[in-house]
């Protein structure tokens, strides 16, 4: 179930990062390598009938 609701969202929202930012790649070394900046990605609207999101 949770494949199915991440390929939805991802099939119907266009996906981007705030403007003026770069995407940075650098890790944090621990246990396990995490990003050292989280990302952060702004939802758009992908169709335009929006009852297809509700």
């Amino acid at each position: 179930m949770l494949m199915i609701i991440l390929a939805s969202l991802l099939h119907s929202f266009d996906w981007s990062i705030p403007k003026g930012e770069k995407h940075d790649l650098t890790e944090m070394f621990s246990i396990a390598l995490k990003k050292r900046k989280p990302l952060i990605a702004i939802p758009s609207q992908r169709l335009k009938d929006v009852s297809l999101y509700m």
